[in-house]
């Protein structure tokens, strides 16, 4: 299936890039928005109806208008996947954490505060809760974007959470005036996967 392709693609740099950041407790945030928890599926007349919690879509927009029923129920699985594929290559599952999965303001703040501190190496979610108000970049060395979100504003939001002041492990050191950098710093990386003939490249 192409998206476990990409999957696959997508795990094998994440293992290159946690070994090379590995000694500084780097960390890495993996945006999808397609597939995000709690979509759910029913057959009926070989067919597939599905619904989400609405939170997830681009604005004025329906999955269902894109993707065909049967790849809905695919993408249903799709932040499973990524968690085993991770843990199958050694990364520890503890490790590992779904913004989804911070329902409250406390729960959200104490993942903010494990993924600062290297605790939670690998934060995924989709767009919309990991933009605006996400401040996880203390020592934020990779992002990885599995889909290409809908709106412009969409990408600004994924590009600001890693190219950022506040990152100490991997961004520039800036003199007390906030202007005058001493040090480059390590640098962060940004990767985008895409698939060949679907939207991705559109």
């Amino acid at each position: 299936a192409q998206e476990l392709s990409k999957l696959n693609a997508f795990s094998d740099v994440l293992i290159r890039e946690d070994k090379r950041t590995n000694a500084d407790r780097g960390t890495h945030i993996v945006f999808v928005d397609m597939g995000t928890p709690k979509v759910k599926g029913k057959t009926k007349n070989d067919a597939v109806e599905v619904q989400t919690d609405g939170t997830e879509l681009a604005e004025g927009s329906d999955l269902g208008e894109v993707l065909s029923a049967t790849e809905m129920v695919k993408l249903t699985n799709f932040y499973a996947e990524i968690k085993t594929n991770l843990v199958s290559r050694g990364i520890p599952e503890k490790e590992i954490a779904f913004i989804h999965d911070a329902k409250t303001d406390t729960k959200r703040t104490q993942l903010f505060d494990d993924v600062n501190s290297g605790k939670v190496r690998v934060i995924i979610g989709s767009t919309g809760k990991m933009g605006q108000g996400v401040n996880v970049q203390k020592r934020l060395a990779v992002e990885y974007e599995l889909d290409a979100p809908w709106r412009p504003r969409d990408v600004e939001q994924r590009v600001g959470r890693i190219i950022r002041q506040g990152n100490e492990v991997y961004g520039p050191k800036v003199a007390a005036d906030g202007l005058t950098v001493l040090e480059p710093g390590k640098g962060v990386k940004r990767y985008i996967f895409v698939t060949q003939n679907s939207f991705d490249g559109v």
